[in-house]
């Protein structure tokens, strides 16, 4: 079994800016810089643990006080920050091993199977899915701008698509 460790930090940078520097994506941003606005306080603390069924291979997406993991075990986990307690948790069609993305109301990410999910970041349920024809890995980062109503993502390893 993996566990996920938050430290007190985290709780600290999310809280302490008010929503203003979230984590809503491999990296932090479209851009990918892994970079924080806030620093580091000098003495860190474990706020809390969880315990997935399987390993964790993928990053956290942070917004709004709940953590986005996906695991091995083929579930997406949503963990309130402060607690670390379960809020709810998506079945995929395979491993997850792509880190999730949030934008708006709904969290996307893919899975081994080469299902593309968007799920409700509140609820937890399904709004859609898109089957590719390969196992998806990479992290999906979405596109600025739309077209024709349609959500347009880039994904880590070069590739892109409008759906």
């Amino acid at each position: 079994m993996q566990c996920i460790h938050l430290y007190f930090s985290v709780f600290l940078f999310i809280t302490a800016t008010a929503y203003a520097d979230t984590w809503n994506t491999f990296r932090g941003n479209p851009q990918l810089t892994g970079v924080a606005a806030t620093a580091l306080p000098d003495n860190l603390h474990l706020l809390w643990t969880y315990t997935a069924q399987d390993a964790i291979e993928s990053t956290a997406a942070i917004h709004e006080n709940t953590v986005y993991v996906g695991s091995l075990d083929s579930q997406l986990y949503a963990l309130d920050l402060i607690t670390g307690s379960l809020k709810w948790q998506y079945q995929a069609d395979g491993e997850i091993k792509s880190s999730p993305t949030v934008d708006d109301s709904t969290v996307y990410f893919g899975d081994e199977h080469g299902t593309f999910h968007a799920v409700d970041r509140q609820t937890g349920q399904p709004r859609w899915t898109f089957a590719a024809e390969a196992g998806i890995t990479s992290s999906a980062t979405r596109c600025a701008r739309r077209w024709r109503r349609r959500r347009a993502f880039t994904f880590l390893d070069g590739s892109s698509s409008i759906i």
